[in-house]
């Protein structure tokens, strides 16, 4: 503030100039405060820049992408007939291995959809199935798995039987027995064991499940993972009998391995902080189990609504109406919507590749719309390209330029699907 006074104060003597020895001295000074200052500053916040980019990473551009249709396989013979799809693997020179669960076969067809040979089939016998879960590759053997039999069956490329092994999780209390999800490159497996259905949804005294990493000949190696149950089953009891239902909306973690068996990818679950912000952590394990880098993938909740939730209440209801000796729809309305207990948002995570040249492909939120968005990540966690792609669509392979799936047409029948990925 400036206040004129009466008058002009007389001006103050000027001081002597400091000599310039004295001149250098003061500026040494001032430059060695500075230095020390802007180190002290630096240190201090170092860890706090680091903490700061683990949970904000820098915005990087996004390129959105479209599906253009390549190639579309729809059965016309009993010899390659597909009904319930359970894996699509990508062979030598483009090929389509596809496992079907309820033929117990593999069925195969080259990269433009032509039928080459058929796989296995129903029975005990070597090389056939009675309940196929997992497949994929070791190098040039495909490897098939078993979960009734308890037994892994080898093929080579050309789909020659090269041998049978039995390979298993432990049946611990509460457990059951399962074969290999994955393997590994250094010659072990990957195994989540697999509660009993009623266990989760009737008891509920399961929390989680062990990921095991094992060797071959069954032994434990480590614990990769405990995941977390979820909200994964529904069990709706009416007096003495219990049935037992997917969750609609099932909060539940994902986990995978890349093609070529050198790492691991778990998705937790989702953490809903308020009705805005929402995050969900990823985290890429060494098969050893360590953990080389994880990343907070942020997304915005979107609430499930009244609508929706009742909608699928009423589908459930008139379902079960039809079944003898259930109580009144009314009644049967209430039990059913008790039961499930419906979060308040869409999960945000609905399913999780591995792409073979290592990307993460995140199928979003199951809004009930034609259309289902997919964020895709580089292996170091940067989303790098999205897009929009069929609701019914499943996609079972993928990487930067191509996306292999299983569709069904109007009729329910599963066509094998390839899709060029395209910048828009």
């Amino acid at each position: 503030m400036h206040v004129q006074g009466p008058s002009r104060p007389t001006p103050p003597s000027r001081p002597t100039p400091p000599s310039r020895a004295a001149q250098a001295g003061s500026v040494r000074c001032r430059r060695l405060v500075a230095r020390i200052w802007l180190a002290c500053w630096s240190l201090a916040t170092v860890p706090f820049q680091e903490a700061l980019g683990s949970i904000y990473q820098t915005p990087q551009p996004v390129t959105q992408w479209d599906l253009v249709e390549e190639v579309r396989i729809l059965a016309n013979d009993n010899r390659y007939l597909l009904s319930k799809v359970f894996a699509v693997e990508i062979g030598r020179g483009g090929n389509i291995y596809v496992g079907d669960e309820q033929e117990a076969a593999i069925v195969v067809f080259d990269s433009l959809g032509r039928f080459l040979r058929r796989l296995g089939g129903r029975g005990y016998g070597p090389g056939e199935f009675v309940g196929p879960r997992h497949m994929g590759w070791l190098s040039d053997t495909m490897w098939v798995t078993d979960d009734d039999l308890l037994r892994v069956t080898y093929f080579d490329p050309g789909g020659s039987l090269l041998g049978t092994a039995r390979i298993s999780g432990p049946a611990l209390p509460s457990l059951r027995a399962t074969t290999p999800d994955y393997f590994l490159f250094d010659g072990s497996v990957a195994i989540e064991l697999v509660p009993p259905a009623e266990e989760i949804a009737k008891t509920h005294e399961i929390t989680h499940v062990p990921v095991l990493r094992m060797s071959r000949d069954g032994r434990v190696l480590d614990t990769l993972a405990r995941l977390p149950v979820g909200k994964r089953l529904v069990h709706l009891g009416f007096g003495s009998r219990d049935l037992y239902t997917s969750h609609p909306f099932p909060l539940r973690p994902f986990w995978g391995a890349s093609v070529d068996g050198r790492f691991l990818v778990f998705v937790d679950v989702p953490i809903f902080k308020d009705r805005f912000r929402g995050t969900v952590r990823i985290a890429w394990h060494a098969v050893d189990g360590s953990i080389t880098h994880t990343i907070s993938y942020p997304f915005e909740p979107l609430p499930l609504t009244a609508t929706v939730t009742d909608s699928v209440v009423e589908m459930y209801a008139q379902s079960l109406q039809r079944a003898p000796n259930m109580p009144p729809l009314p009644a049967l309305r209430n039990l059913i919507r008790d039961e499930i207990q419906f979060p308040r948002f869409l999960p945000p995570i609905t399913r999780l590749v591995i792409g073979m040249d290592s990307t993460v492909w995140l199928r979003r939120e199951e809004t009930g719309g034609l259309k289902v968005k997919w964020d895709v990540l580089s292996w170091s966690g940067r989303v790098i390209g999205t897009f929009l792609a069929p609701a019914l669509l499943t996609v079972y392979q993928a990487q930067r330029g191509r996306v292999w799936g299983i569709l069904p047409n109007e009729d329910g029948i599963p066509q094998v699907m390839r899709y060029r990925v395209v910048a828009k």
